[in-house]
């Protein structure tokens, strides 16, 4: 669901509109949401952290195509960004788990929002809990992300864990 603000002659009102997408399909499960301008257009995109199991992607990116001339939302188009990060003890992609807090901000200063992230798959031996970043290089197009695991706790068998992740400008 998204509500948009509306003033008219000093009245304020909430207008609630669904939100409905195309492109790739965006799973029922979503586990965590965070909101920015991505694209650099002037509309907020949404960020969404989804439990896709195994090594799929667990990110999407639902990008804003703003209002039409009724005033109504456009459909928004999303996107499963890709997943490349090799698990260096099986040298396969490695298990994503649900993305349980996820974070947009500029984290290189070059103007354009990064997605920070943290996965968490339970069970077994190998229990991952990772901290990754997605570096938006192309103006949050979902080919131009650069994927890097910043931190795992199963890698180098630690047993910490990250909970929570939140972006600020320093």
């Amino acid at each position: 669901i998204y509500r948009t603000r509306v003033s008219t002659g000093g009245v304020v009102s909430w207008i609630r509109y669904q939100v409905v997408s195309f492109g790739d399909t965006v799973p029922a499960q979503i586990e965590s949401l965070a909101v920015g301008d991505m694209t650099l257009d002037g509309m907020v995109d949404i960020v969404l952290g989804i439990n896709p199991g195994g090594s799929e992607s667990g990110v999407s990116q639902l990008t804003n195509f703003g209002v039409d001339g009724s005033g109504n939302f456009r459909q928004w188009e999303s996107r499963r960004l890709p997943h490349t990060v090799i698990d260096p003890g099986t040298g396969r992609l490695a298990n994503l788990g649900r993305v349980k807090d996820i974070a947009v901000g500029d984290t290189d200063g070059d103007g354009d929002l990064d997605i920070v992230y943290i996965s968490d798959e339970g069970g077994g031996d190998r229990a991952l809990n990772n901290v990754w970043h997605y570096q938006n290089t192309n103006r949050g197009i979902a080919s131009g992300y650069v994927e890097t695991n910043v931190w795992t706790s199963a890698f180098f068998n630690e047993k910490e864990k990250a909970f929570a992740i939140e972006l600020d400008y320093i």
